[in-house]
């Protein structure tokens, strides 16, 4: 069974929760509610896939604002600055897979041997929303490692494609 840890935030109106499937060990998936306040800004070491479930807001991502609604599928690189900027509803909810870079490499190029198949962040397509949702099922119920295995590859595969919105790589910069 996966690693389940509920940590409340310092705030009483955030919830968090992380998921770290024991057959892949170097992905975690958390599941966030906030009400009536925006995330922290953060920057993360490793991919970050972020699925919004409920709430409208905007976000920073260096110097682009992306438009957080439901359905929407966001891939962020690894040291991207993440900067909440304004909320339009009182709570919202995400789901977020994170991907240790390392591992991604690794796992893509046993995944796919001929090549062709490069992360890039964005906002994402349909195909791989359903994807991650199907990643986010298998793993929140411990459903089989090769299941697993075969669903992040089409999560990879799926957040590879461009059928999104590339964000510009300028450099990232926190905001001021």
């Amino acid at each position: 069974m996966p690693e389940a840890d509920p940590k409340p935030s310092a705030t009483e109106a955030t919830q968090v929760t992380y998921l770290r499937p024991l057959a892949l060990p170097s992905i975690m998936l958390v599941s966030s509610a906030f009400r009536g306040t925006m995330p922290p800004t953060t920057i993360d070491r490793r991919w970050n896939f972020a699925l919004t479930d409920s709430g409208d807001g905007d976000i920073l991502v260096g110097r682009t604002e992306v438009r957080l609604q439901p359905g929407v599928l966001v891939a962020f690189e690894p040291g991207d600055c993440i900067a909440p900027l304004r909320c339009r509803t009182e709570a919202a909810t995400f789901r977020t897979v994170l991907v240790d870079p390392e591992f991604a490499t690794r796992f893509l190029e046993t995944a796919f041997p001929d090549g062709g198949v490069e992360l890039r962040r964005g906002v994402l397509g349909e195909a791989a929303v359903r994807a991650f949702d199907a990643f986010w099922s298998a793993v929140s119920s411990d459903n089989a490692t090769l299941e697993q295995e075969g669903l992040l590859a089409a999560l990879l595969e799926a957040a590879s494609d461009d059928a999104g919105q590339p964000l510009p790589s300028a450099p990232i910069t926190p905001p001021i």
